[in-house]
């Protein structure tokens, strides 16, 4: 049997599959076990132990993040009018509406980050999208993007994720959506359409994608900012696996065309890749 030096205990809760979530626990205590006869423990070190049962959990299974609208970088960031029917920011949001109704009619819970179209929520601090995905307990968390002049270094379709996660997540999606959409789309080292985020010392520079993922992405130690306004993140062992999806720049007309005609077969992919992802039936 294996042991631990000291006491731990450590729980998580699984992603729901027909409507159930198993809340795992793993934990040593040489205590658990007394002997009646003696009220002694039955072990002489703290052994460690499994326990699985089926719970009403009230966490998330995944969290979407629909970009624009924050501050972040004190500019007051409302999206890009690409024409007078389409700014990024009210699309992102409406995605996020229309792939959280997709999740949810499979069983799963999904939240957003903006609580409303015009509402302004920053990446960072307390209140922030961030703290939002540590709060729900999400597993996942998905960001909506489209890249414009202004914020984009690549202008085609991709799916960005950790240099320290399995690709598999970014790939699954990034195989479904352009299965399902002919978007122009970048490659990297033969990938098709999912790429690592670029690094700065080592650490991810996508900064919700590094500061979501906990103790193992270094989330809260990447600048001061970070540590200042995260410090919930620092060591936190519950971490969420993010991934990037951009849908290219806008301002191309042919890229603009395929998303507005391919909205409903988007959001169709983009579910079909988290089921099959998280291995539930679609």
């Amino acid at each position: 049997h294996l042991t631990t030096s000291d006491k731990q205990s450590l729980s998580i809760s699984t992603v729901r599959r027909e409507q159930q979530s198993k809340t795992v626990e793993v934990f040593s205590d040489r205590d658990y076990f007394i002997n009646p006869q003696t009220d002694r423990s039955l072990f002489s070190s703290h052994v460690l132990f499994l326990k699985v049962e089926t719970t009403a959990t009230q966490d998330y299974d995944l969290i979407l993040d629909p970009t624009g609208f924050d501050q972040d970088f004190d500019a007051r960031n409302t999206g890009v009018d690409i024409n007078e029917s389409f700014n990024t920011a009210e699309k992102t949001y409406e995605l996020a509406l229309k792939l959280q109704q997709a999740l949810e009619e499979k069983g799963l819970k999904v939240g957003i980050t903006r609580p409303g179209p015009d509402i302004f929520v920053n990446t960072y601090g307390e209140s922030g999208r961030v703290h939002q995905g540590y709060e729900t307990g999400a597993k996942l968390m998905i960001q909506l993007d489209f890249a414009t002049i202004e914020n984009a270094r690549n202008r085609d379709f991709m799916v960005t994720t950790s240099n320290f996660v399995s690709r598999t997540f970014a790939e699954m999606m990034a195989e479904e959506i352009l299965k399902a959409v002919d978007f122009d789309y970048e490659t990297q080292r033969g990938f098709i359409g999912s790429v690592l985020a670029p690094m700065t010392n080592r650490l991810d520079r996508h900064n919700l994608i590094r500061e979501s993922g906990g103790k193992g992405l270094a989330a809260g130690t990447y600048s001061d900012l970070s540590a200042r306004t995260n410090d919930f993140a620092r060591d936190n062992l519950h971490g969420m696996q993010a991934i990037s999806v951009s849908f290219g720049d806008m301002r191309n007309d042919l890229q603009l065309t395929k998303y507005l005609e391919s909205e409903a077969a988007v959001v169709d992919a983009m579910t079909s890749a988290i089921l099959r992802y998280l291995r539930i039936a679609n």
